[in-house]
């Protein structure tokens, strides 16, 4: 509840415990970058994962919705996570 005025939050205090965090995310979670390229052109999406074929699948669900066929002639799908902490000198 640190977003909450301290005005209120002995209100709210009884509806949402300090305890339990504003945002659950999954332990194992991290973001990778995917490159799509179709024909060399290329596309590039940021999803969360927990492995880089998870983060391959989720980018095709997201990039091919269904409405059109999936190409199968230069295809190119990669995926590397990115680095939040940066590296030291």
């Amino acid at each position: 509840m640190n977003n909450v005025h301290p005005l209120f939050r002995g209100v709210i205090a009884p509806f949402a415990p300090a305890t339990t965090p504003a945002v659950k995310v999954a332990p194992g979670l991290r973001p990778f970058a995917v490159s799509i390229r179709i024909a060399g052109k290329p596309e590039v999406i940021n999803v969360l994962a927990f492995t880089t074929c998870d983060a391959i699948t989720t980018a095709i669900d997201i990039y091919f919705d269904g409405a059109e066929a999936m190409p199968t002639d230069g295809l190119e799908i990669e995926a590397c996570p990115i680095n939040i902490l940066p590296s030291a000198a």
